[in-house]
């Protein structure tokens, strides 16, 4: 009797399983495969960010060495970038680091959009350090475009 009983849940279990197989893709899923990137590269959204990025705010963008501090007299490192747009080395909330375009001269922190790790620039911006007189305050930036030497 417990074997007919055990047949007949698996039975069931296998039919449920086979159809909610074909039913599920019908309704979505909440189920996101990871991207599969090559050796050397990372996973960001859709795509794969090459050697010497990293992934923010679903975009990919250049990493840097030395990021900004905002004690007085110091000043952005540049981290390549062409003139009239350089880019600057800044922090990102999750303390990596990443090359920005900084703001036209003397652009005040109260016109920037500020963030953190909780609220997340817009599409396309990312997250880094900007100096509001001495204090170090998150706001929205584009990222520079790349790949520089």
């Amino acid at each position: 009797m417990e074997g007919a009983r055990f047949d007949a849940l698996t039975r069931r279990l296998l039919i449920a399983g086979a159809a909610g197989g074909v039913i599920a893709p019908l309704f979505g899923s909440d189920v996101v495969a990871a991207k599969k990137c090559k050796k050397g590269s990372k996973p960001c959204g859709s795509r794969c960010c090459p050697r010497g990025q990293r992934c923010e705010n679903n975009i990919c963008v250049r990493a840097c060495n030395q990021p900004a501090t905002c004690a007085p007299g110091s000043r952005f490192p540049a981290c390549g970038g062409f003139l009239p747009s350089p880019c600057a080395c800044g922090t990102t909330p999750s303390g990596g680091s990443v090359c920005f375009q900084p703001p036209p001269l003397l652009t005040p922190c109260s016109a920037l959009t500020p963030c953190d790790a909780a609220t997340p620039c817009s599409s396309g911006q990312v997250c880094a350090t900007a100096c509001c007189m001495t204090t170090a305050q998150f706001r929205c930036f584009d990222p520079c475009a790349g790949p520089f030497p």
